[in-house]
């Protein structure tokens, strides 16, 4: 955990965004967009921590031995912009990263397995009528990125958010889904990513 911490840290998220989106960029913690009603502000005290003395300190003591750390970035133009920039950092508070590039294709069957890569970026979204939804795949059960085997805690607020009739405690639960990605640091959230999708100055009325 202390490992993953440091990693979690160390990121400056406002330089990776920067960087990586030709500046269309939100820095927002919450896995759902503002003005959802399930938007939450749990989490929201680890995002963005931008603290290399402290990711060193959390890397110490992890008992990080400078292991090599396979970083698995697909040729995707903005995942190589954002690994470029993550590489640069995590090696500034110690870390051995080696960058090992891939297509698209290669980096998904390659993160749902439990060898051969130690971190990965990608990205992903969701869409109104989804919701929340979107994530279940994503942070539990077999498919989960983190790789985590057993997570009663994850596990047990899904079943609830999946089950309950009371929208409050869907609320509740879906808080309690996000704080634990940040305090068992299962992902690290870079931002909300924005792209051009049209620009002329004779463009009028347009609505995305």
């Amino acid at each position: 955990l202390k490992f993953r911490q440091a990693i979690q840290a160390a990121l400056d998220l406002d330089q990776v965004m920067a960087g990586g989106t030709d500046g269309l960029y939100q820095l927002d913690h919450s896995w759902l967009w503002p003005g959802n009603s399930f938007y939450s502000e749990a989490g929201k005290e680890l995002y963005d921590i931008n603290n290399a003395k402290r990711a060193k300190v959390l890397l110490q003591a992890s008992g990080y031995k400078h292991e090599p750390v396979h970083f698995v970035i697909s040729n995707v133009s903005f995942h190589i912009k954002f690994g470029t920039i993550i590489v640069e950092q995590l090696r500034a508070i110690g870390l051995n990263i080696k960058p090992v590039m891939v297509d698209l294709a290669t980096l998904v069957a390659v993160t749902q397995s439990d060898r051969g890569w130690h971190l990965a970026i990608n990205g992903f979204r969701s869409a109104p009528f989804l919701g929340a939804y979107a994530y279940e795949p994503i942070l539990s059960g077999p498919s989960n990125w983190a790789r985590i085997k057993h997570d009663p805690a994850m596990q047990n607020a899904w079943n609830i958010f999946n089950t309950s009739m009371d929208e409050n405690i869907r609320k509740e639960s879906w808080s309690e889904i996000q704080m634990l990605t940040y305090a068992n640091v299962q992902t690290v959230k870079l931002g909300n990513q924005g792209f051009l999708i049209g620009a002329s100055t004779s463009l009028k009325g347009y609505r995305p």
